[in-house]
């Protein structure tokens, strides 16, 4: 299975680091066919149009960009999402892991 991107992308960039250690402990106990990579607004706008990614997960503090991001990637068909405020604050990497892979399964990238 190819594997997917995930990119999480919050206010600097730390608070979306201590999640992402999380997850990628996650990723490997469970062999899941996902990358996932932390990055601060200011280059996400660049990164997601230069790499390939198949989900965008907005910390809570910037859902406000998820229009800005949604318009910027439609001709990539990659998906935006506002990760769910208490997973995010309790840094619950299997439920977010698990919404981002019940995602991709319903938009057919898996």
């Amino acid at each position: 299975m190819k594997i997917k991107n995930v990119v999480l992308v919050c206010t600097i960039g730390m608070s979306s680091s201590m999640l992402i250690s999380k997850m990628q402990q996650v990723i490997y106990e469970q062999d899941l066919p996902v990358k996932v990579t932390a990055i601060s607004t200011q280059e996400a706008l660049d990164y997601v149009a230069q790499h390939p990614t198949d989900l965008v997960y907005l910390s809570p503090q910037v859902r406000f960009m998820k229009d800005k991001f949604q318009l910027l990637l439609s001709d990539k068909q990659t998906l935006v999402e506002v990760l769910d405020m208490t997973d995010y604050g309790m840094l619950n990497s299997q439920n977010i892991l698990q919404h981002a892979l019940d995602l991709l399964k319903v938009h057919q990238k898996i």
